[in-house]
């Protein structure tokens, strides 16, 4: 009998946040759900798998990007097949992704199932809280795995991964909302206790649901994109209780974990990772060889990337390090080619490649401001879409004060202007995504729902022996179906076009995709 492989359920926390770890026999059996704590020690095993994704998908949706290159000396292998665009089925991140987020699912299942039981031990309101949080997290999953590989098997229940087929596009957001929608209504605004912190709230699962609108209102063969777009706008002006941090970095700094922008994130603590270490490796592929001009494991893809952004936006010294000083022998380095910042601990620079503690950043306030901008504008009310853009733009030089303190701004230096055209403001926030979003995980996603993808990569000179823009081809709207798991269950896994085993059309001859007439919005 064929199935779908997924690895061993396990509830155990690594690195949501701060609990204690429940050993696995003690959540199983007779004793499973036969408490509070074995509750909320079972919804921590439903955060944990995502504690080991973060180098998966850097490598994933920025390496695969036009940004972003590989910088290691030898290349070859998951990683660097990924930013070289040369990957197949048989790619370790392909599978990693995979396998991990549907890891993440089979636990939530498991644990709605449990919670949805009348004899369950676990008292209200905490029972329906954790309901909450376990739909988020599936919604949450199931957001990757649709982006990324198209119709993916819509598993709710233990039983069904046994043969498996895969749902459509359109099935899958239909539950991702749903589940959303639950979840809107059971969690909370805040937590009352600091050890709750990185929980999801309804913050979190009303910006996650304003970002899956608008996603789904540009996928093709989606029915009423413009109600998709008014949901998305909904939702946004849902979330409540967050603002933009004055300061762009402190989004990133250790000792404001948490901090006004944040909705939700990855929480990285050291010693709570199966390497000891904090386990957030984006830190370690940015600045794996550290004082050396040696490129590290991810690096931007050329100077270009770098020149995008004005001097007096403080993002550009907050997502890229342009030099470092050595406090052991007090040398600077000039990188040739800057480095991502934003999970790089410039207050510990020796050994900022080895401690990982940074927490990952998945949804904050920025770009909510932005969904909402964008669905705005593709609603044609283009007039309101220019607030939220702004409010991005004005955080970003400080209005009052450029970045450096050595000149001001005003509002109208700096602001889009009423009267500016649907068109112009569509490419003004393409160009805001990319300014705001540096290896945030957010750039692949952005190319494809705008269907700019190849045409933007095939803009991107040749460098260290990558060549992205000779590679780059139509098929790379998807990724492949992991070969391992085609091979339990080869007729319901059917493989995306363009790659081997692949028996279906071309789903992109003649369209938008092949044709596209926009772009990201950088000439």
């Amino acid at each position: 009998m064929k199935r779908i492989l997924y690895p061993l359920l396990s509830f155990m926390l690594f690195a949501c946040n701060d609990l204690d770890v429940i050993p696995l026999d003690t959540l199983t059996g007779s004793n499973f759900l036969k408490s509070d704590e074995d509750a909320v020690a079972a919804v921590n095993g439903v955060y944990n798998p995502y504690v080991y994704l973060s180098s998966t998908l850097t490598y994933i949706i920025d390496g695969a990007s036009d940004a972003t290159i590989s910088g290691e000396a030898n290349l070859g292998g998951g990683g660097p097949d990924m930013a070289s665009l040369t990957y197949d089925a048989a790619n370790s991140y392909v599978y990693t992704a995979w396998s991990t987020f549907y890891t993440g699912i089979t636990n939530a299942n498991a644990l709605i199932e449990a919670l949805s039981a009348s004899d369950t031990g676990v008292t209200e309101p905490l029972r329906s809280r954790l309901l909450g949080e376990a739909r988020f997290l599936r919604a949450l999953y199931y957001f990757y795995l649709v982006q990324l590989y198209g119709d993916v098997p819509l598993i709710l229940h233990g039983d069904e991964g046994i043969s498996a087929t895969r749902n459509t596009v359109n099935e899958v957001y239909t539950q991702i909302v749903s589940d959303l929608g639950d979840a809107t209504s059971a969690l909370p605004l805040a937590y009352a206790s600091g050890d709750d912190k990185g929980r999801a709230t309804q913050g979190a699962a009303y910006a996650l649901l304003a970002k899956v609108n608008l996603v789904w209102a540009q996928t093709p063969g989606v029915n009423s994109p413009a109600e998709k777009y008014q949901a998305s706008v909904a939702a946004a002006d849902a979330v409540q209780g967050y603002r933009l941090a004055p300061v762009y970095t402190d989004n990133w700094n250790k000792s404001l974990r948490d901090g006004v922008e944040n909705i939700f994130s990855q929480h990285h603590l050291q010693g709570l990772a199966g390497s000891g270490d904090g386990g957030n490796h984006q830190s370690h592929c940015a600045f794996a060889t550290t004082f050396s001009d040696e490129t590290p494991h991810l690096v931007v893809t050329d100077i270009s990337f770098y020149d995008r952004f004005d001097d007096s936006d403080q993002r550009k010294a907050g997502s890229y390090l342009a030099e470092a000083t050595n406090p052991e022998n007090n040398q600077t380095t000039h990188y040739t080619l800057p480095r991502f910042r934003k999970y790089i601990d410039v207050d510990n620079l020796v050994a900022s490649a080895t401690s990982r503690d940074f927490d990952r950043t998945i949804l904050r306030y920025a770009d909510v401001l932005l969904i909402k901008a964008e669905a705005l504008n593709e609603l044609g009310r283009t007039t309101e879409a220019i607030i939220p853009v702004n409010q991005v733009r004005h955080r970003a030089y400080k209005v009052g004060d450029y970045a450096d303190g050595t000149a001001t701004v005003t509002v109208e230096d700096i602001s889009y202007a009423a009267g500016i055209s649907q068109y112009d403001l569509k490419r003004a926030i393409r160009r805001e995504r990319y300014l705001e979003f540096v290896y945030e995980q957010n750039r692949w996603f952005d190319l494809v729902r705008w269907k700019v993808l190849v045409k933007t990569i095939k803009k991107v000179a040749p460098s260290k022996d990558q060549n992205k823009a000779g590679n780059i081809e139509l098929k790379y709207y998807r990724f492949p179906i992991p070969q391992s798991q085609r091979d339990l269950n080869p007729d319901g896994l059917w493989q995306n076009w363009g790659y081997e085993g692949a028996t279906v059309a071309n789903p992109y001859a003649g369209s938008e995709y092949e044709n596209a007439n926009e772009d990201d919005g950088w000439n």
